[in-house]
């Protein structure tokens, strides 16, 4: 990325690259926006998308445990943990 702090720019949905035609910013006159890259390739430039290609690859998301393990220890109190 590379960051120019003197660009200006008015916020539109249809600039932005989101599956939605709102943003509550619509109108707002902003300063600053960044030039993109991937791998040595232009993939964003004045705020247009340039290369769309696909990269990368898909992280299928963990199982999330909220439950603690009977084996961890878990604190019973504040007090305790300070008294150690």
């Amino acid at each position: 990325m590379i960051w120019d702090p003197a660009s200006q720019w008015t916020v539109s949905a249809g600039d932005l690259h989101m599956a939605t035609d709102y943003t509550p910013y619509e109108g707002m006159e902003l300063t600053g926006g960044g030039h993109g890259g991937r791998r040595g390739r232009v993939v964003a430039h004045d705020g247009r998308l340039v290369d769309a290609t696909p990269a990368g690859r898909h992280l299928p998301a963990q199982r999330l445990s909220l439950t603690p393990s009977l084996s961890s220890r878990v604190p019973l109190s504040v007090r305790e943990d300070a008294a150690r």
